[in-house]
């Protein structure tokens, strides 16, 4: 998603805005070039590291400002509670019209549960969206190496986790298919931001007003509401999505038979 929107907006801020734009709104001193440049500073601080399997540890992939707040990148599995492969959601799917109304955008990972109490998943997001599976190679070689060790160490990768009904489980699969939200819901966040600044851009030109930098700057915000709004639902819902997949996959694991 980030790369599609570097593309569009530096389709919108260098060529676009140049070719059709009113004096009166670009280049605003170069206020215009501020989307894209945030972007790029986007980009460069959202780079995450690789994940690597050690023999005695885990390197988990982190993006560069959480490395630079000093977030750990290596766990040992004397830390590990549990080790299990874990599905997340593709960044942007979530306003994506088909992605979040069929509900069946979701990549594997590996789950990590530390006696510490943290929880996270190592993401292995392919550099290609795979509708036919949810797995990536590299997500392929992680989860076969860290079975390999554990098998070698001898433990079981799931040693602390809830148990659940059959009706437990039937209903958080239910859970985890549901869309995050309807495809009318999300045509309609994507659509109100353009009527919304049209309006207020229309009723700034009949008052005088469209000339000055804080009508532009005051239309954006207005623009951002509607998308921030559809984000805050989702992120909201997917986050219980999550948890209900990730719980199955435990409740999987602790249940197969051990590896011969």
């Amino acid at each position: 998603m980030l790369v599609a929107s570097l593309i569009v907006v530096g389709l919108a801020t260098f060529l676009i805005a140049p070719l059709f734009a009113v004096p009166e709104f670009f280049p605003l001193g170069g206020l215009c070039f501020g989307p894209f440049v945030a972007l790029i500073a986007l980009a460069v601080l959202l780079r995450p590291s690789p994940t690597v399997v050690h023999e005695r540890g885990l390197t988990v992939s982190r993006p560069l400002w959480v490395r630079l707040a000093g977030r750990r990148e290596y766990y040992p599995y004397e830390e590990i509670v549990n080790l299990y492969p874990a599905y997340y959601e593709i960044a942007g799917a979530v306003l994506s019209p088909f992605a979040s109304s069929a509900g069946t955008i979701r990549h594997q990972g590996l789950g990590v549960d530390t006696s510490e109490g943290d929880s996270f998943i190592v993401k292995f997001t392919p550099g290609r969206l795979q509708f036919a599976k949810g797995f990536s190679q590299g997500f392929r070689w992680a989860l076969e190496a860290v079975e390999a060790v554990y098998a070698e160490r001898g433990e079981p990768m799931v040693k602390d986790a809830a148990r659940y009904s059959p009706r437990e489980l039937e209903a958080m699969g239910e859970l985890a298919m549901r869309p995050l939200l309807n495809i009318g819901d999300i045509f309609a966040a994507f659509l109100a931001p353009a009527i919304l600044v049209g309006l207020f851009l229309w009723v700034a030109f009949e008052l005088g007003l469209a000339a000055q930098t804080w009508v532009v700057v005051l239309a954006l915000v207005l623009a951002a509401v509607p998308t921030g709004l559809v984000y805050a639902v989702t992120y909201r819902r997917a986050r219980k999505r999550s948890w209900a997949v990730r719980e199955t996959s435990k409740h999987r694991v602790l249940q197969a038979p051990p590896q011969p």
